[in-house]
């Protein structure tokens, strides 16, 4: 082994990298980077080995001493090379990981005993790298690590497992490049000598690979983004200032058209290049009409997923609520009344909004004319820019209205739709969580934790999340329910609670006050005339034919079951992919509602004729 080279990362705590050349006795050489607490881990699993050498101490201050890094560097050369020389170290697994070694060369070393004095006299015979530092010797590191991936997206047959290590590395010290550097990464360079295209053209070559091709996607989404990268404002910059010509070779339509493929990512750069070049450039970009119009539909409703920005959210919506310092009954009734005052706010209780009805004479769904609204005014033909998107067709259709605002940083979605059911028979299964996994398909798992009063209680639900980054979103909820003219109202809202702390594998997420308004069908409240149950079963009266055949009491008039839920950026990640047309989990989640509604409905019927049958037998 040889250190070859060092780089000072002057992060919020600063550090050094060594680059280290590593040679095996076949002669196969390669290139690790560690920090030195790589090296004290290290130490600390070795501690059990006989003549282990002693390792340079930790030092806290003057980190970046040109003399303090020169000396470490000596003292972990010296460590390394002395425990190479330990008989039979070399097959020691955490060794072996330490060093990466190639799966080429592991079985050499584990089969051989004498394979650490080879290693030994390699590591004294090598005297400079492994040929990566002589290519580009008056490069930095941090910019040899751009020029050596655009080699290997030039010559390596595994593109995608170079993309891999440079966005690991990348994310993981976070250097800064400089402008011509961010376009050797994103284009490279084609000259008469040199033809190695970037991250662009990787993105854009499906036909050699398409893994590769969503890889080198997926890394420019997330180097152009602020959230994850604290120097996206200059990647962007380069970005958008590529020509057409170059940005074209991205070949982002058939990313876009591709439902198997990163197409949130596509849409999400069209959008960047969108909002800083000029609207005919950008089609020309995406150069495919089906694309651009799947984009377009997309971006009517893109409002629903954090986007890419430079503001902060706003830490006051943020919190939970601390029970220690609010009662438990005030977070309760404001739960409640926001609730009722968000559907009042936007019209739901009294049901002004556009659905499709039935005609009385053909049953056919009768729809609006052709046209787009825009401020109240009508026009033929598409407009340049969507407008502000209606409740979503597709799950009207379906027997459901999904509808979303935006309010700052807060996202507010309504579900409504009818149920033939009584209100109390639908409140009771919602509250059950022993059976929400059998209708909720976000739904992992939850538990009541905390009894408060009979009508409160402390909850911990464990809701499924996709997105990055991949943990399952875990809530904290004071959830509590009430009576109210007949209707059932159930609320929850993120509080804090000593019984339900943060978790290591779950990622604590925020809901506002969010809940069940279930309101009985019964003439008290204005009537919903057109709307279906999920599984599409329409309001009617019943007939005098089936009055007189009744057998047994009149079936309920069923009830009106809205769904309200406030959320902020993070916890919309569970419904934003319903919400943009890619899942319809929300319109399946009430189909099995009213599946296992209708099983207990059932159940309950034939236990309850048995009972009058029971009854009548004794009577005789």
């Amino acid at each position: 082994v040889k250190f070859t080279h060092y780089t000072k990362v002057r992060d919020r705590n600063p550090y050094t990298v060594y680059e280290i050349a590593v040679q095996s006795p076949s002669t196969i050489s390669w290139v690790i980077y560690k920090r030195y607490n790589d090296f004290h881990k290290l130490n600390n699993q070795l501690q059990k080995v006989d003549g282990l050498p002693k390792l340079p101490p930790k030092k806290i201050f003057m980190l970046m001493d040109l003399a303090f890094v020169e000396n470490r560097k000596k003292g972990l050369q010296e460590y390394l090379s002395k425990l190479l020389q330990l008989p039979g170290l070399m097959r020691n697994p955490v060794l072996i990981d330490f060093l990466k070694v190639p799966d080429s060369v592991k079985p050499m070393l584990l089969n051989d005993p004498s394979s650490h004095t080879a290693a030994a006299a390699s590591s004294r015979a090598v005297s400079s790298g492994p040929g990566r530092r002589g290519s580009y010797p008056n490069k930095s590191y941090e910019d040899r690590k751009v020029f050596e991936l655009v080699d290997a997206l030039h010559s390596s047959p595994n593109k995608v497992a170079a993309i891999a290590d440079f966005e690991q590395y990348f994310f993981r010290y976070r250097p800064r490049l400089a402008k011509d550097v961010v376009r050797y990464l994103l284009i490279g360079q084609f000259t008469a000598e040199s033809k190695k295209g970037g991250l662009i053209q990787t993105c854009g070559d499906s036909q050699y690979s398409k893994v590769a091709s969503r890889s080198a996607l997926d890394v420019i989404c997330r180097l152009l983004d602020v959230e994850r990268n604290k120097d996206a404002h200059t990647f962007v910059e380069v970005f958008a200032s590529l020509g057409t010509g170059q940005l074209k070779l991205m070949n982002i339509g058939n990313h876009i058209e591709d439902e198997r493929g990163s197409r949130l990512g596509a849409f999400r750069l069209v959008s960047i290049l969108r909002d800083r070049m000029a609207l005919v450039s950008t089609q020309q970009i995406v150069s495919n009409e089906g694309a651009w119009s799947l984009y377009l539909k997309w971006a009517e409703r893109k409002r629903f997923v954090a986007p890419i920005s430079n503001k902060s959210p706003t830490t006051q919506l943020l919190k939970s609520i601390n029970l220690a310092e609010v009662p438990a009954r005030k977070v309760a009734h404001d739960a409640l009344k926001s609730i009722l005052e968000v559907s009042e706010m936007t019209g739901w209780m009294s049901a002004q909004a556009k659905r499709y009805q039935l005609t009385p004479k053909t049953g056919e769904e009768s729809r609006p004319q052709h046209e787009e609204h825009v401020d109240g005014k009508s026009f033929d033909g598409p407009a340049e820019v969507p407008p502000d998107p209606p409740p979503l067709e597709v799950e009207k259709e379906k027997g459901m209205e999904i509808e979303y605002k935006m309010h700052s940083d807060l996202v507010v979605v309504r579900i409504r739709c009818f149920m033939p059911f009584e209100v109390d028979t639908i409140a009771t299964v919602i509250l059950d969580e022993s059976c929400r996994d059998q209708w909720d398909l976000k739904f992992h798992r939850g538990q009541s934790v905390v009894r408060l009063t009979p009508g409160c209680d402390i909850v911990h639900y464990v809701f499924k999340a996709f997105s990055s980054p991949y943990k399952f979103r875990d809530f904290c909820l004071l959830r509590c329910t009430t009576e109210l003219n007949g209707s059932r109202l159930i609320a929850m809202r993120s509080v804090t609670h000593p019984r339900i702390p943060e978790q290591k594998n779950y990622q604590r997420a925020i809901f506002y006050p969010t809940g069940y308004l279930i309101v009985p069908n019964d003439g008290s409240s204005q009537p919903i005339e057109g709307l279906k149950s999920p599984s599409g079963k329409l309001l009617r009266p019943e007939s005098k034919e089936e009055i007189k055949g009744r057998t047994r009491p009149p079936a309920t008039n069923g009830s009106i079951l809205t769904f309200i839920a406030q959320m902020d950026r993070d916890s919309v990640l569970l419904v934003s992919p319903d919400l943009l047309g890619e899942t319809d989990e929300l319109l399946q989640s009430m189909r099995n509602l009213e599946k296992l509604l209708e099983m207990r409905v059932a159940r309950e019927n034939v236990i309850n004729q048995a009972e009058t049958t029971g009854a009548a037998n004794k009577t005789l």
